[in-house]
C-alpha cells in the first residue's frame, strides 16, 4: 500500500463520518492524496475530463441526485483502482445503497460510506 493510498483510506474514513452526520464533505481534504498520487504515477486525462463534464452537468441539476463531493471521491478512485475495479466498486456502492435504502426506508443517504465499503472490498478481498 503506498502513502497516497493510506492518506486516502484515512481520508474516506473521515469524511464516510462526515458525510453520516452532516450529508456534506470536505473535499478539499482529497487534494492531499491526489496531489500526491498524481506526482508519483502519470497521470491519466481521460477520467479527469470524464469527472469536469460530471461536475458540470451536476451543477446543471442542482446536485438533484449526488453530491458533487460524492463526484469528487469516485473520480479520487480511478486514481487507485485500475478500470474494471473501478467500475466494480460502484457496482457495489450502489448495490449496498440500494439494499440499505430499502431496509431503512430512506430517500437520501449519505454515499460516501459505500464507497468506502466497496473500496475496501474491492481493493483488499
Amino acid at each position: 500500500m503506498t502513502l497516497a493510498e493510506c492518506v486516502f483510506l484515512c481520508l474516506l474514513n473521515l469524511l464516510s463520518f462526515e458525510d453520516v452526520q452532516k450529508k456534506l464533505i470536505s473535499a478539499y481534504l482529497l487534494i492531499i492524496p491526489w496531489s500526491i498520487q498524481v506526482l508519483s504515477t502519470n497521470f491519466d486525462f481521460l477520467p479527469f475530463i470524464i469527472y469536469l463534464s460530471c461536475l458540470i452537468v451536476n451543477q446543471f441539476f442542482h446536485e438533484a441526485q449526488i453530491g458533487n463531493g460524492d463526484l469528487d471521491v469516485i473520480y479520487l478512485l480511478t486514481l487507485f483502482l485500475n478500470y474494471q475495479q473501478w467500475i466494480y466498486c460502484l457496482l457495489i456502492a450502489c448495490l449496498i445503497a440500494i439494499l440499505f435504502g430499502k431496509i431503512t426506508q430512506q430517500r437520501t443517504l449519505p454515499f460516501v460510506p459505500f464507497l468506502m465499503i466497496a473500496y475496501l472490498l474491492v481493493r483488499f478481498v
